[in-house]
């Protein structure tokens, strides 16, 4: 994901977006526009761009809120003006995001954040924050120190994660099954090696809740011993997933939670999360979990708080003052 601010791009740039994005299947363009600018009722939005009309130079813009207004067509110098007027939240101009298609995640994706950006600012704020905030953390001198205590505090807010058990659909068949099911393996086989696991593993054995309770998979995985695992993995070696998840989560928490905590207690934890020096698939897993909260913690600071979206939901189709195109590139 890349977000670019209205006053750091240019008109040119922007409208090269909307049609390099609308000429493919593995990029969006999501924007964060005015609808005042466009003469609609409320303000600050988000919507996706769905086309790219040439001969009238007009982009589609396929608006969330169905109920409210329908998918309609823009003239891109209009768009690229709605741009512009300041957010009352954030005191600043908006902007665009460009969404890609990671190939990497088509290959694993264990761990799974289940919300919207709304969720997370109520999961961050009233889980990780306080947690991360609480005065007890104050006089911690580790990062051992540090985990339990998340752990225990954290503990009622982590059905918010999910395991995703099976690839996503492809031509390869079994043979994309049986891969994932070895990277996996190797994932959690990782995982467990690293210090946060053994503290995770410890204290949810303290409060007796060890692979039972909140999770959606509730047993242990048993590590075969494959071709791929031979001086690497540990033939039968057992691995809590639920101690697994939380390695990987706590290795993902962004920087930006930590800066309440000593200043040794935040080096630690930059030492312990450097993803130059993590193993793969680890490595990618904590990175791709790392770049999901990222995502939802901008998104919820830079939300439309001042936009109806949610309004007026009796008037489902309001007529809008704008150009309509017939043809979409």
């Amino acid at each position: 994901m890349k977000k670019i601010q209205a006053n750091k791009s240019t008109r040119e740039q922007f409208v090269q977006s909307i049609k390099d994005t609308c000429s493919t299947t593995d990029k969006v363009m999501v924007i964060a526009y005015s609808r005042q600018a466009l003469q609609q009722t409320g303000d600050g939005h988000y919507s996706p761009i769905g086309g790219f009309d040439p001969d009238t130079n007009t982009a589609l813009v396929m608006d969330v809120a169905r109920f409210k207004y329908p998918s309609y067509w823009v003239p891109v110098d209009l768009l690229w003006d709605s741009l512009f007027p300041i957010d009352a939240v954030t005191k600043e101009q908006r902007g665009y995001y460009l969404l890609e298609r990671s190939k990497s995640m088509l290959s694993l994706s264990l761990l799974r954040l289940e919300l919207d950006w709304k969720g997370w600012s109520t999961f961050a704020n009233t889980g990780l924050s306080r947690a991360l905030q609480h005065s007890s953390m104050a006089n911690s001198t580790s990062i051992e120190e540090i985990i339990p205590q998340i752990v225990r505090r954290f503990y009622g807010h982590m059905n918010k994660l999910s395991v995703r058990q099976t690839p996503q659909a492809t031509d390869d068949g079994a043979e994309v099954e049986r891969t994932f099911s070895e990277e996996v393996h190797k994932l959690l086989h990782q995982a467990s090696h690293h210090p946060y696991y053994s503290i995770a593993y410890r204290t949810l054995q303290e409060m007796g809740a060890l692979d039972r309770g909140a999770y959606k998979v509730q047993k242990k995985i048993h590590i075969p011993k494959t071709a791929q695992c031979v001086g690497e993995c540990a033939g039968g070696e057992e691995v809590s997933l639920q101690a697994a998840m939380l390695t990987i989560f706590l290795l993902a928490i962004p920087k930006r939670y930590f800066t309440s905590l000593p200043l040794r207690v935040q080096l630690q934890v930059e030492q312990y999360k450097r993803l130059a020096t993590l193993p793969q698939p680890l490595q990618e897993e904590v990175g791709r979990t790392e770049h999901q909260m990222e995502m939802l913690s901008d998104m919820s600071s830079t939300h439309c708080t001042d936009c109806d979206c949610f309004d007026d939901a009796e008037e489902p189709y309001k007529d809008i003052a704008i150009p309509q195109a017939k043809t979409m590139a």
